[in-house]
């Protein structure tokens, strides 16, 4: 279930996606973030770690998401 913190990036994301004409993009990337997170524990485990920064997290999210910047 999304937190309520996490809830507040759903409209911008979806404003930007919806502006940049990548809606279909960025939900097969959603998708397949939220599948790799279900099957890995550690995954999870190292997103939601508040001593790993900011910028790591994003480097294994582009990992996951084939580099796609959306630009």
């Amino acid at each position: 279930m999304a937190s309520i913190a996490g809830l507040r990036y759903v409209i911008p994301l979806f404003e930007l996606a919806r502006d940049k004409n990548i809606l279909d993009r960025v939900d097969a990337n959603l998708s397949a973030l939220s599948e790799a997170i279900k099957e890995s524990p550690e995954l999870e485990s190292m997103l939601l770690n508040p001593r790993i920064s900011a910028g790591k997290k994003k480097d294994v999210i582009l990992k996951l998401t084939e580099g796609d910047d959306f630009e």
